[in-house]
């Protein structure tokens, strides 16, 4: 059985605070917002944090959802 679910979705990203931490430690974290439309309604939130390398070009992220709201 395979379904399909077709439709849009819309994500914004924002910056947020990141409390504790020391201005030059290059940490940072942000928003996402992602609101769906289309077969499938939702909404969801999450956080993403990143932290870049003293080496050019390295950096590392890691994203998190932390709530989901569907309609039916």
């Amino acid at each position: 059985m395979s379904h399909v679910a077709k439709g849009e979705f819309t994500v914004s990203i924002q910056p947020l605070s990141f409390e504790g931490v020391d201005t030059e430690s290059r940490l940072g974290r942000m928003s996402i917002d992602k609101q769906m439309t289309g077969d499938l309604i939702a909404t969801t939130t999450g956080q993403m944090l990143t932290a870049m390398g003293e080496t050019a070009g390295s950096s590392g992220i890691r994203g998190r959802r932390t709530r989901h709201r569907y309609a039916a």
